[in-house]
C-alpha cells in the first residue's frame, strides 16, 4: 500500500473538529479587518450608538401560532395555526444609511384566519401571537 504524503499531512490537520478548532478563540477586535461589517453600524464595525432594536415585520401571507387564550383569543383557539390576512407596515428611510427599510407598530392589529374546522377570523394583537411562520404554513410539503 503506498500512502501519499499530502494525504497524511491532510488527515493530521483534519483530526481537530471545527468545533474544537474555534474553541477557547479569542473574538475578534472591533476594528479588524474579518470584523469591518460584522458588529451592524457604520463600517469599522462601530455601532453608530442610534440603532434602536427592530422587530420582526408580519406581512400577509405569513402563518402565525396564536398564543394564549385571552380576551380576543378563545380557549378553544389557544395554540392554532392562522394565515395573515392583513397586517400594516410602513416603509421608513434609516436614519444613519438613509436606506428604505420596513417598520411595523408594536400595538399593530393583524388580522388572522385559522383555516381548520373553526375557520375563525380574528383581530389579534403582536403579544398575542406566539410565533411567526414566514415561509407558509409549517408542516405543508
Amino acid at each position: 500500500m503506498v500512502e501519499s504524503a499530502v494525504g497524511t499531512e491532510a488527515s493530521e490537520d483534519m483530526e481537530e473538529s471545527p468545533a474544537e478548532a474555534f474553541a477557547g478563540s479569542e473574538p475578534m477586535a472591533a476594528d479588524s479587518p474579518q470584523a469591518l461589517f460584522s458588529q451592524g453600524g457604520k463600517p469599522g464595525g462601530k455601532p453608530s450608538g442610534k440603532r434602536k432594536e427592530r422587530l420582526q415585520v408580519i406581512r400577509p401571507g405569513y402563518w402565525v401560532t396564536l398564543g394564549r387564550a385571552s380576551d380576543v383569543i378563545p380557549d378553544h383557539l389557544e395554540g392554532h395555526m392562522a394565515a395573515v390576512l392583513s397586517a400594516p407596515f410602513s416603509v421608513v428611510p434609516d436614519p444613519d444609511s438613509g436606506r428604505p427599510y420596513e417598520e411595523q407598530a408594536e400595538d399593530v392589529e393583524l388580522v388572522v384566519e385559522t383555516r381548520d374546522e373553526f375557520n375563525a377570523q380574528l383581530v389579534v394583537g403582536r403579544d398575542d401571537v406566539s410565533a411567526i411562520h414566514t415561509n407558509g404554513k409549517p408542516g405543508r410539503p
